[in-house]
C-alpha cells in the first residue's frame, strides 16, 4: 500500500486518527511505536499532531469535545517517562511506561 498523503489531509482541514489492529492478528500493542512510526514516515508532521491523532476522538457533527461530569470516573492513564519535557519525547515511551489510574472527578 502507499503510504498515505496525511500531511496534505491535515492541511485540507481533514480529521486523521492514528490506530492500532487488533493484537489477535498484528501482534502486541503499542501505540507508541505507531507514533514512532508514523513521525518516521511522514516527515513532515510534527510531534504534537501526531500526539492529537493518536489521542483524540473525533465524531462528525460533534459541536464540541465532551465534558466529564462532576461525580463520573473516566479511564484515565499516567505516563511516567522521566526526564520528559516535550510531545517529541513522550514519542520515545513504550507500554511499560503506562499505568492505569483511578480518578474521581468529583473530588469524593
Amino acid at each position: 500500500c502507499p503510504t498515505a498523503r496525511v500531511r496534505e489531509m491535515l492541511d485540507l482541514g481533514i480529521h486523521v486518527g492514528l490506530g492500532l489492529d487488533s493484537a489477535a492478528s498484528s501482534g502486541p500493542i503499542d501505540m507508541f511505536a505507531e507514533m514512532r512510526c508514523a513521525h518516521k514516515v511522514s516527515g513532515s508532521i510534527s510531534p504534537s499532531e501526531i500526539w492529537r491523532m493518536a489521542t483524540e476522538a473525533f465524531v462528525p457533527g460533534m459541536q464540541e469535545v465532551p465534558k466529564i461530569a462532576v461525580g463520573e470516573s473516566p479511564p484515565l492513564i499516567a505516563i511516567n517517562k522521566q526526564g520528559a519535557k516535550s510531545i517529541e519525547d513522550l514519542l520515545s515511551c513504550e507500554p511499560a511506561h503506562v499505568s492505569w489510574i483511578s480518578c474521581n472527578v468529583g473530588g469524593s
